[in-house]
């Protein structure tokens, strides 16, 4: 997390946010994903399979891009995006980090 706080600074942000705002924002969305789990992957989470494992980094990934890059102007997103991906190689090399969303 220290690199995308790093982003941030080189980054014009369209509405303020401190960094505790942003944390706020990270960690509201992990709790949105992790309260409907058991609804969102149909599966019995106290076996914390494979299946599991790999949606929960897809989660932590997006609240990583909507937590950290939403309040940031269109070159910012640019260099958001860029960071994301130096950080998380899931991405296609297609659009930007934005431009994907998890469909479980």
């Amino acid at each position: 997390m220290a690199k995308l706080f790093n982003t941030r600074l080189r980054c014009k942000e369209l509405v303020k946010c401190l960094d505790i705002n942003i944390v706020i924002s990270f960690t509201r969305l992990m709790d949105s994903f992790l309260k409907n789990e058991s609804h969102s992957i149909g599966i019995d989470v106290q076996l914390k399979n494979e299946i599991y494992w790999s949606l929960l980094e897809k989660w932590f990934t997006y609240a990583l891009v909507w937590s950290f890059g939403a309040t940031v102007n269109e070159d910012g997103r640019k260099i958001v995006d860029y960071a994301m991906r130096d950080i998380e190689s899931m991405f296609p090399h297609a659009n930007t980090v934005y431009d994907y969303y998890i469909n479980s």
